[in-house]
């Protein structure tokens, strides 16, 4: 009996060890590559802001004539600081120069003070004119979607790419200061645009308030 229980211990002791399975290797799993963030206007995109290449567009019109109240409630209050008589008599609108947006440059005529003054920069020109020939732009006076109405009925508008609104401003003309070429009526808002087509610059003179186009040399 203690032979066979010896035999069995050595048996025992023989055995092959036992070995731990070897884990399967699992896959690795990457993480997808997120989407490339889209160019920003500085690099020549178009989202669709206004004024986001820093240029003017046709289709920016519809724009001013949403904004302008907000973007001229600055110029006003300036003016209204310098004298409290003072009326809007001039309004530009260009491009901010760093980011997309309207800048807002209006001119405003005094006559206590016998000046004009420039809201953008606090300049003040003195005159010696007759007050009663300076008119006022009145808020009724300011229509940029009508202005852009005219010009698209007239072939002016983004559909062109060769084509783009370099300066813009709005202004009354009357008969002791005339704007234009002749045939402006008198006492009519004119939207004054210089317009780059096809390389050349074309200077428009829109009366507002009849929807004409006048050029000089178109006589």
């Amino acid at each position: 009996m203690l032979t066979v229980m010896l035999t069995l211990a050595v048996l025992a002791g023989c055995a092959s060890p036992v070995i731990d399975e070897v884990a399967t290797p699992t896959r690795a799993v990457l993480s997808p590559t997120p989407p490339a963030a889209p160019p920003t206007a500085a690099v020549g995109t178009t989202l669709g802001d206004s004024c986001e290449s820093g240029k003017l567009r046709f289709g920016d019109l519809t724009a001013m004539d949403n904004g302008w109240r907000a973007g001229l409630s600055i110029a006003k209050g300036r003016a209204l600081d310098w004298q409290p008589d003072s009326v809007l008599v001039e309004l530009r609108v260009s491009c901010e120069l760093f980011e997309p947006g309207f800048r807002w440059q209006a001119t405003y005529f005094s006559r206590l003070a016998q000046a004009y003054y420039s809201s953008d920069t606090a300049e003040i020109i003195p005159v010696e004119i007759d007050p009663r020939s300076v008119m006022a732009l009145t808020e009724e006076d300011i229509r940029f979607d009508a202005l852009r109405q005219v010009l698209e009925t007239n072939g002016y508008s983004d559909d062109d790419p060769a084509m783009r609104l370099e300066s813009l401003r709005l202004l009354m003309t009357t008969e002791d200061n005339p704007i234009g070429p002749d045939g402006i009526p008198p006492d009519h808002a004119v939207g004054h645009l210089r317009i780059v087509s096809h390389g050349a610059s074309l200077e428009l003179y829109v009366d507002l308030d009849a929807g004409g186009i006048y050029r000089y040399g178109d006589q």
